[in-house]
């Protein structure tokens, strides 16, 4: 089953259009604690490119001090570089708030993905695969003189993670671990703070131990299909019940074999000392628990689980693209028909090739036809 279109929103156009130094913001594509949008960079010759701003704010009375913080972490992020990475391209204050313009993916975040449903393992392992190594290059990122900045991610969530259509996942949010709770990634129900590990909820910073543990979390909550605690109302709670040892994984969801929910059982444990000592163990140990569904795989099945919300952003993004000198308009109903279809086609290749047959068949006879009465 599809997922929905998703709830994109238009933004203005022309001289209406909110900028953002050279880009220009074309949809809202997300909002919660963190807001992401589509931007749209234009340049000399015709020159267009496409990204995405995560803006985190405004911050309000003591919580504006995390400003500091945060300029600092994206400051250091920005050095990180691997293509499980989303790259910082270029960040400033915005409304008494943060931006960061990162590359655009056409795809959906891991917590769209799983909306629809858990994931099968081989598929859940090349996943992780992208998603650990993008955290082992956050861990040993080095500033231009070779320094090593000792960095975590620190805020790792389903939402954090981006999963494109090409079957490549990829990491973001970086640099904004220090923003107040109230400013995390997510959305309603999917706060960060679920994911942290309990020292962390217990006043300790992030670390790479740290990053094991969310990343055992979301592990366990992508196979089974639901959060392993359910979703605690605040910090404190989330701690309570982060400091005990979830049921086992494969008793719950009896698809995920023992060996692969040992895994994760040893990445969430509440005790630092017993979980994986970096993201490489964790790495290596999901290899020999679980075979790693292909890139094309991957890609195929966030066609399925998010193919309209796709459509639905380019034919919003090709309205705003269209009436940048007048009013703008949402895409037409036979525009949003015709998108429909498209997508339906493209994730069933068999039907569209069974149904290409049907009309040259239909074409072949009425040609027929019509030669026989001119014969």
């Amino acid at each position: 089953m599809t997922a929905a279109a998703g709830s994109a929103r238009l933004l203005p156009a022309g001289d209406a259009a909110t900028r953002l130094g050279d880009y220009e913001l074309v949809l809202e594509l997300a909002t919660g604690e963190t807001t992401v949008m589509l931007a749209r960079k234009t340049g000399p010759r015709s020159f267009a490119r496409w990204a995405t701003v995560r803006y985190v704010g405004p911050f309000v009375g003591d919580q504006s001090a995390a400003l500091e913080r945060i300029d600092r972490d994206v400051k250091r992020a920005s050095f990180v570089r691997h293509p499980c990475v989303l790259p910082i391209h270029e960040s400033g204050f915005f409304g008494n708030g943060r931006y960061i313009i990162s590359d655009y993916v056409e795809g959906a975040t891991l917590s769209e993905i799983i909306a629809g449903g858990p994931l099968p393992p081989d598929l859940v392992a090349a996943i992780a695969g992208d998603v650990l190594a993008g955290l082992r290059a956050v861990h040993i990122a080095e500033d231009d003189r070779g320094r090593a900045l000792g960095l975590a991610h620190g805020r790792l969530s389903p939402a954090c993670v981006v999963v494109g259509l090409d079957g490549r996942a990829r990491l973001a949010e970086l640099g904004l671990a220090a923003a107040p709770r109230a400013h995390r990634c997510g959305g309603p129900g999917t706060e960060t703070f679920h994911y942290e590990a309990p020292e962390v909820l217990g006043g300790a910073p992030p670390s790479p131990c740290t990053d094991v543990y969310s990343m055992g979390v979301v592990l366990y909550e992508v196979l089974l299909g639901q959060h392993p605690y359910g979703h605690a109302r605040d910090a404190g709670a989330a701690r309570a019940a982060a400091q005990s040892a979830a049921p086992l994984l494969s008793i719950r969801a009896p698809s995920v074999g023992d060996d692969l929910a040992r895994v994760v059982a040893r990445a969430m444990s509440p005790d630092p000392t017993d979980r994986y000592p970096d993201v490489e163990a964790l790495s290596a140990a999901l290899e020999g628990a679980a075979r790693a569904a292909s890139a094309r795989d991957v890609g195929a099945f966030v066609s399925l689980r998010a193919g309209d919300r796709v459509e639905h952003r380019r034919l919003l993004s090709s309205a705003w693209l269209t009436t940048q000198d007048g009013p703008t308009r949402g895409p037409s109903a036979l525009e949003r028909a015709l998108s429909r279809a498209t997508s339906w086609l493209r994730r069933r290749p068999t039907m569209a090739t069974l149904l290409l047959v049907l009309l040259l068949i239909a074409l072949g006879v009425g040609v027929g036809a019509v030669a026989v009465r001119l014969g």
